[in-house]
C-alpha cells in the first residue's frame, strides 16, 4: 500500500481527519490533492513540517509558500 492509498483508506473511514502526505515524488496522481489536506515534499526540515502541521491543524486550506519565498 502506498502512502496515497493509505490516505484514501483513512479518508474513507474518517473523512474529517486532517491528512498530510510526505512524499519524495515530484508529482502525485490526478485527484490526490482532494485526498490529503497538505503535501510535504521530501526532504523537508522541521520548520517546514511545523508550518504545514500548524496550517492543517487550523484548517487553513491555502498552500504554504516555499521556504525563502517573498
Amino acid at each position: 500500500m502506498t502512502g496515497l492509498q493509505l490516505a484514501q483508506a483513512v479518508r474513507a473511514r474518517r473523512p474529517r481527519l486532517p491528512l498530510v502526505l510526505a512524499t519524495g515524488y515530484a508529482e502525485l496522481p490526478e485527484g490526490a490533492e482532494a485526498t490529503v489536506d497538505a503535501r510535504l515534499a521530501k526532504p523537508f526540515g522541521q520548520d517546514e513540517l511545523m508550518r504545514v502541521l500548524s496550517r492543517v491543524a487550523r484548517g487553513t486550506e491555502q498552500e504554504a509558500p516555499p521556504p525563502g519565498a517573498a
